[in-house]
C-alpha cells in the first residue's frame, strides 16, 4: 500500500468546513489523514493523486450532507471501500446517503448536533478499524478494466444522469448478489448514449472487479469470447469461439458470494432485447448437437449491465434512464471548448453566434462536438460566426462532416441513424419522413391519423415494399408512431383535449431531409403541406379551432420556411397568411404584421402587383394598421385592393363588397360619413344579390351599415338592422359565438342610447361572457366588452360595480400596448372613461391620475 494513510476525508467542495473540523481533530490524535487540502498542489495531476489516496488510505470518511452526491469526486472516492464510516453533517439519511452508501449506515455517526463524545467515538472507532486493517491487509483482487473508448476531455453536463444510473445500479445492495442490475440508457442516436456510458466506465470503473465492453453492432459471439479469456487468463480456453462465448455469459450470469467483487457489463449500442438473445448449436462427444438458448444479457449474478440503445421499449426487470439534449450551458461549454475557444474570452458577437449555432443544432452533443472539431481544425481566424454562416449555407454537408480530430467512437451525425432507420416499417419511415418537414415542436397525432393510406402509398414509395396494410386505420397510424417512440426516433407527448402528440428532434429532421433524394424533395413536402392543410382549421370566425391552431402554428410557418427552398411559392403566401390571420385575431400584432407584409411581398413577386392575393394580402394588413390607429397608412392599401378586385372580378363580385365594406369602414372612423354610407349600401346589395338574405357575409353588412345609421343619429332605421344582423348569426353559427358578442354589443348600446337600459344590460354580459371563453380574458375584445358594460353600470349609479370592470379594462390595453410596443387605439380613451368615473365616485383629479399610474405607468408625463 505504500506510504499508507489511516483516513481519506471526502467531501464535496461545499462542505470543506466540516471536512477541515474532522482533519483538525484526527490531526491531533495522532491519525495520519488524506486532506485535499493538504495534498493537492498546482501542477500535480488532480485525478492520479486522489486515485492513489483512495488506494493507500484503510479507512474512508464521507462528510455527508445532500450536497455530497452531486461531487463527480465523492461517488469516485469512497463507493469502492470497505472500511467507510459515514459522518453525517447535515439532512436526513434519505437525502444525504446515496444507495451505495447504505450499507453501511449502521456505522455511520451524526455530527448533525455536535458533542465531544461523537469525536471520541469517531477517532475510537478508526483507530480499531486501523488497527484491524494493519492486522490482516485486505487483498485486492486485479482489476480488468476494457473500455470502448479513451476518455472525452470535452465532456459536459450528465452529471444528474451519471447519479442516477449509478445510485439504479447500487439500489436494494442486499439482493445484488442474487440478482443483476441492468439499466438502459436509451436516446436517438447522436444524443451521447455511449459517451455517457464511456464517461461512467472511466469515472468509475474502481467499483468494479471487471469491467467489459461489448459493441452490439459487432459480432457478440467474438466478444464475449474475449471476456471468457479475460475472465480466465491463466486457463488454456481452447479457440471454438461459441463454447467460450457461452462460458462467459453463463459466469456472467452466475450468482457469487455475498460480498464478492462486482463486475460491470457494458452492451454498447443494443438493438432490442430480440438481438440480445443467442441460440448457440454445440457439437456433443457421442456426435449430438445440442442447441442452448439464452440472453446475453445477465439477468443474475454479480454483474451491473449498462445497455446504450435507441429502443425504448425494453421488459420491466430493465430499468429505463431516457437520455435528452442537453441543457444550454453545458452546451455552450461543449462547443466552445470542443473548438478550443472557451466561451468566458468569446467577444460579443462570437458569443452571440456560439448562442445561436448551438439552438441552431439543437443541443445536440454529436452534432455540437462536430461543429467545435470542425472550427478547431480550421485554426486561427475562423470562429464561431464563420461556421454558423457555413452552416446556414451548407447544412446537409454539414451534417454529413466527419472532421479531423473528432472524437473518434461516433459516427458522423449523418449516418448515426441509419440502422435504425431500417429497422422501421415502410409507414413508419413515411411518417417521419414527412415529419421532417414540419417543426421540432409536438405535431398532433390527429393530424395524420386519417392518412394511413396515404402512408400506405408513401411509404411503398419510399422503400420500394409492398405496403403491409393497403388501408391502414387510425390504430395502424397509432402504430407507426409507436415504432418511432419505441426506437427513439420521436418522443410522446400528451396534449391534453387535443390527444395525443409525438415530437421529432430538428437535426433528426434535417438529416431525413437531406436524405431524401432532390428529385422527391417537391413531392415529398407537398404532400406534408397538404395534410397540415387538411388538419388545419378555418383560421378566421372559428374560435373553436383556435386551440389547435396555437398547437399547429410553428408548423405553418416551418412549412412557409421551406417553401423557399421547394417548389412552392404559392404555398408559401398561404401558410404565412394564415399564421398572420391567426395571430391577428389573438391581436398579436406585433407579431402578425411582419407576417403579412411578407406574404405580400411573396405574393406580389410570384403573380405580380395587381392579382387578387396581392389585394387580399392588402386587405389584411390594412385591417392591421386599423386596429393598431394607423388609418392613414391603411387607406391607400384598402383602396388599391379595391381597385385591383374591380379590375379582376368586375364591380359586382362578392370580394370587391369586402374591399367596399372595409374602405367605408375606415372612412366611418375619420368621421366621413357622407363618403362611407354609398360604399356601405352598395357592399349590402352586392352580398345580398350573391348568397341571398340570411348569408353571415350579409350580416356583416347590415352591422356595418347600421352603426353608420347609428353614427348620424337615425336610430330607428339602425335597429332593424342590427336585430336583422344578430338573428343572421345567431342562426349560422350559433348562440356562443364571437360575431354574435359583437352584434349583442351594438345592439345593447344602440338601447342604452335610446334609454332602454334594462334591455340592454343581458345583452352585455351575455357579450362578455361569450368573449371571455372564446379569446381569454386578456384579449382587447373582453376590454371592449368590460367598458361598455361599466360604462352602463355607470349611467344606472352603480359607481362600486362599474369601477372594477374600468380598471380591468384599462389594464388589458395597457397589458397589449406593452407586449406590441404599439398603443391600443382604445387606450386613452378607456383611461379618459376611467378617470371620470374616479372623479364621480369622489377622487380629485390628482387622484385620479394617481391609481390610473398605478395600472399605466409611463403613460403621463410627470408634470
Amino acid at each position: 500500500m505504500g506510504q499508507g494513510f489511516d483516513v481519506f476525508i471526502s467531501y464535496a467542495s461545499a462542505d470543506r468546513e466540516y471536512a477541515q473540523a474532522v482533519h483538525d481533530q484526527l490531526k491531533a490524535a495522532g491519525l495520519s489523514v488524506w486532506f485535499d487540502q493538504a495534498r493537492l498542489k498546482p501542477g500535480l495531476d488532480w485525478h492520479r493523486e486522489i486515485e492513489a489516496g483512495c488506494e493507500a488510505s484503510r479507512v474512508m470518511l464521507p462528510i455527508l450532507t445532500p450536497r455530497w452526491g452531486d461531487s463527480r469526486w465523492t461517488c469516485y472516492e469512497t463507493y469502492v471501500h470497505n472500511a467507510i464510516v459515514p459522518l453525517l453533517f447535515e439532512g436526513t439519511v434519505e437525502e444525504s446517503f446515496t444507495p451505495p452508501l447504505r450499507r453501511f449506515q449502521a456505522q455511520s455517526i451524526d455530527f448533525r448536533t455536535v458533542e465531544q463524545d461523537d469525536w471520541d467515538r469517531l477517532i475510537e472507532l478508526v483507530r480499531e478499524r486501523v488497527k484491524q486493517i494493519k492486522a490482516n491487509p485486505p487483498v485486492r483482487p486485479d482489476r480488468t478494466a476494457t473500455t470502448g473508448f479513451p476518455p472525452n476531455p470535452h465532456f459536459q453536463g450528465r452529471e444528474d444522469t451519471l447519479n442516477a444510473m449509478i445510485d439504479a445500479l447500487f439500489r436494494s445492495p442486499t439482493t445484488a448478489v442474487t440478482q443483476g442490475r441492468a439499466e438502459v440508457v436509451a436516446s436517438l442516436g447522436g444524443i451521447g448514449k455511449t459517451t455517457l456510458a464511456n464517461e461512467f466506465v472511466h469515472r468509475y470503473w474502481r467499483l468494479y472487479q471487471h469491467v467489459f465492453w461489448v459493441d452490439c453492432r459487432r459480432d457478440i459471439t467474438t466478444q464475449f469470447a474475449d471476456i471468457a479469456r479475460q475472465l480466465w487468463p491463466d486457463q488454456k480456453l481452447g479457440t471454438d469461439l461459441t463454447t467460450l462465448a457461452l462460458a462467459a455469459a453463463k459466469e456472467l450470469h452466475r450468482p457469487l458470494p455475498a460480498g464478492a467483487p462486482l463486475r460491470l457489463l457494458v452492451l454498447d449500442n443494443a438493438e432490442g432485447p430480440d438481438e440480445l438473445k443467442y441460440e448457440i448449436t454445440l457439437p456433443q462427444p457421442n456426435g449430438t448437437m445440442l442447441i442452448e438458448e439464452g440472453s446475453w444479457l445477465p439477468t443474475c449474478g454479480s454483474c451491473h449491465t449498462i445497455l446504450t440503445s435507441r429502443f425504448a421499449k425494453w421488459p420491466g426487470n430493465v430499468e429505463m434512464i431516457t437520455l435528452d439534449v442537453l441543457d444550454r450551458r453545458p452546451s455552450r461549454d461543449l462547443l466552445a471548448e470542443r473548438a478550443g475557444k472557451p466561451y468566458v474570452h468569446l467577444d460579443r458577437d462570437e458569443r452571440r453566434a456560439c448562442m445561436t449555432l448551438i439552438r441552431a443544432l439543437g443541443y445536440f452533443p454529436l452534432a455540437l462536438e462536430a461543429a467545435g472539431a470542425y472550427i478547431a481544425n480550421e485554426g486561427p481566424g475562423f470562429g464561431m460566426a464563420d461556421y454558423l454562416a457555413f452552416y446556414q449555407r451548407s447544412q446537409a454537408r454539414t451534417l454529413r462532416e466527419h472532421a479531423e480530430g473528432f472524437t473518434d467512437y461516433p459516427a458522423s451525425v449523418y449516418t448515426t441513424w441509419r440502422v435504425t432507420i431500417e429497422k422501421l416499417s415502410p409507414e413508419a419511415r413515411a411518417l417521419l419522413r414527412l415529419c421532417a418537414w414540419l417543426a421540432a415542436t409536438p405535431i398532433p397525432l390527429a393530424m395524420f391519423s386519417a392518412q394511413g393510406k396515404g402512408l400506405a402509398a408513401a411509404g411503398a414509395l419510399l422503400t420500394g415494399e409492398t405496403p403491409t396494410k393497403e388501408a391502414p386505420d387510425e390504430d395502424d397510424v397509432r402504430g407507426y408512431k409507436t415504432e418511432l417512440v419505441n426506437y427513439s426516433m420521436a418522443k410522446a407527448v400528451g396534449l391534453g383535449d387535443l390527444g395525443q402528440g409525438f415530437t421529432i428532434h430538428n437535426l433528426t429532421q434535417a438529416v431525413e431531409r437531406h436524405k431524401t433524394p432532390e428529385e422527391q424533395a417537391d413531392e415529398w413536402f407537398k404532400s406534408t403541406v397538404n395534410i397540415f392543410q387538411v388538419f388545419a382549421p378555418a383560421v378566421l370566425n372559428n374560435p373553436a379551432g383556435w386551440p389547435v391552431w396555437r398547437l399547429i402554428e410553428p408548423h405553418a410557418l416551418q412549412l412557409a420556411e421551406h417553401a423557399g427552398d421547394q417548389a412552392g411559392s404559392d404555398v408559401q403566401g398561404e401558410l404565412t397568411t394564415d399564421v398572420a390571420n391567426y395571430a391577428f385575431t389573438q391581436a398579436r400584432y406585433s407579431e402578425a404584421e411582419p407576417l403579412m407584409r411578407r406574404a405580400l411581398s411573396i405574393d406580389e413577386a410570384s403573380y405580380g402587383k395587381d392579382h387578387p392575393n396581392v389585394a387580399r394580402d392588402l386587405n389584411n394588413l390594412a385591417q392591421l394598421l386599423k386596429a393598431t390607429n394607423r388609418l392613414g397608412e391603411a387607406e391607400p392599401l384598402m383602396r388599391r385592393a379595391l381597385a385591383i378586385d374591380e379590375a379582376s372580378y368586375g364591380e359586382d363580385h362578392p370580394e370587391v363588397a369586402i374591399d367596399l365594406n372595409n374602405l367605408a369602414s375606415l372612412l366611418q372612423a375619420t368621421n366621413r360619413l357622407d363618403e362611407a354610407e354609398p360604399l356601405m349600401q352598395r357592399a349590402l346589395a352586392i352580398d345580398e344579390a350573391s348568397y341571398g338574405e340570411d348569408h353571415p357575409n350579409v350580416a356583416i353588412r347590415l352591422n356595418n351599415l347600421a352603426l353608420l345609421l347609428k353614427a348620424t343619429n337615425r336610430l330607428d332605421e339602425a335597429e332593424p338592422l342590427m336585430r336583422r344582423a344578430l338573428a343572421i348569426d345567431e342562426t349560422s353559427y350559433g348562440k356562443d359565438h364571437p360575431n354574435v358578442a359583437i352584434r349583442l354589443n351594438n345592439l345593447a348600446q344602440l338601447l342604452q342610447d335610446t334609454n332602454r337600459l334594462s334591455e340592454a344590460e343581458p345583452l352585455m354580459r351575455r357579450a362578455l361572457a361569450i368573449d371571455e371563453t372564446s379569446y381569454g380574458k386578456e384579449h382587447p375584445e373582453v376590454a371592449t366588452d368590460l367598458n361598455n358594460l361599466a360604462q352602463l353600470l355607470q349611467a344606472t349609479n352603480r359607481l362600486g360595480e362599474a369601477e372594477p370592470l374600468m380598471r380591468r379594462m384599462v389594464g388589458i390595453f395597457m397589458n397589449f400596448t406593452r407586449s406590441t410596443g404599439h398603443q391600443h387605439p382604445h387606450l386613452l380613451a378607456g383611461v379618459n372613461n376611467y378617470g371620470v368615473l374616479l372623479m364621480e365616485m369622489g377622487h380629485t383629479q390628482e387622484q385620479a391620475i394617481a391609481e390610473i399610474r398605478v395600472i399605466c405607468p409611463g403613460l403621463f408625463a410627470d408634470s
